[in-house]
Parts: structure tokens; sequence; C-alpha cells
């Protein structure tokens, strides 16, 4: 009798032991939250290429890169939508501005290289009726993304996380390395710690 207690006792014991290695290991990175930043960084690269044709009507029509009224206007937009979606109107708000930001650095490299090289050969889509529209979609489906990163944005390691999908990100597609700079401004308040973990 005495002998089966031990035994008793040794199982239990190491059941104990092997809950308390689990319960005290780092939880996995849900499938839903990488799915949730990749379909983000997806849609901020998405955003991006429309630096190009918009930095093409501003050359060809003799525009700045800086549009005060249209930059209020999309952050005022976004606030409003953001909030009717459950995101946190502040995180909005930073977001679209490092958008904002970072188009304007790729509209203003690519001015720098028509200053060197001359003017884009193509023709500039119109910007009131191609680009922005396209660019008000883009904004509105980022608003639905950004309410479906919310969980993960507060986590510790979600700068962490953030750079892995962004790495998996870049693999599975032809990402134009001279807007590197610009999409790491973009993602920058993507995660509440701010920026994107660097990787080894």
């Amino acid at each position: 009798m005495n002998n089966r207690i031990r035994r008793i006792a040794f199982v239990a014991s190491q059941i104990a032991l092997t809950l308390s290695a689990v319960c005290s290991a780092p939880p996995a990175h849900a499938a839903g939250e990488t799915t949730a930043l990749t379909n983000v960084i997806a849609l901020v690269a998405e955003r991006l290429s429309l630096a190009t044709p918009v930095a093409q009507y501003k050359w060809l029509n003799s525009k700045p890169i800086t549009d005060v009224p249209r930059e209020k206007q999309v952050l005022a937009d976004v606030v409003g939508h953001a909030t009717t979606q459950g995101v946190d109107p502040a995180f909005a708000r930073a977001f679209f501005a490092d958008q904002i930001e970072a188009s304007k650095m790729v509209q203003q490299q690519l001015f720098d290289q028509w200053h060197a090289s001359g003017a884009p050969k193509k023709p500039a889509p119109d910007l009131a009726t191609d680009v922005r529209p396209k660019l008000d979609h883009l904004d509105a489906t980022l608003i639905q993304a950004l309410a479906r990163v919310t969980p993960v944005r507060n986590a510790p390691d979600c700068p962490s996380q953030l750079a892995e999908s962004l790495a998996n990100w870049k693999q599975l597609t032809k990402f134009d390395s001279s807007e590197a700079d610009a999409l790491m401004r973009a993602l920058s308040h993507v995660c509440e710690a701010g920026g994107v973990a660097v990787q080894g």
C-alpha cells in the first residue's frame, strides 16, 4: 500500500511540474494575430504604391508635395470612421499620419529622381477621379484592418511579431527595396510600443 501511495504521489508531482512548465511557457503566436499584422502590411504597401501616381500628377501640374488641407481632411475622416469601427481614434490618427508622411517620402524620392534625370514618361492619372477614390477605399479597409490588429498591438512582443510578419511578407512579394524606409515609417505606430523590432 505504501509503495502504491508513493507511486501516486510521484505521478502527481510529475503532472504538477508539467503543468507548471506549460503555464510558464510564453504563449505561441495565434494564427489570427499573424494574419492581422500581415494584412495591415499588405494594405500599407498597396497604399504606398499609390504615391507614384500622386507624385506624377503633382510634378506634371507643378503642385507641391505637401497638401495641408487634404492631409487635414484625411485625418479628420479616418478619426470619424475609426470611432464607428471601434478603433482608438488617437491610434488611427497616428497611424494615418504615418501613411501620409511615408507617401511624401516616396514622392520626394521621385521628385529628386525626376529633377536629376528628367520628367516621368507616363501621363499622370487624374488625382480627383482616379487616385483619391482608391486611397479613400484603402483607408476604409485599413481602418477595418486596424480593428483586427488592436488585440495584439499592446502585447510586449508586438514589434517582434510585426518584424516576423514583415519578413515573411517580403519573401512572398516583389517588394521595392527603395521604399523600405517609407514602409518602416508607415508601420511605426502599428504596435503600441512603436516601431518594428530589428531581426538578427
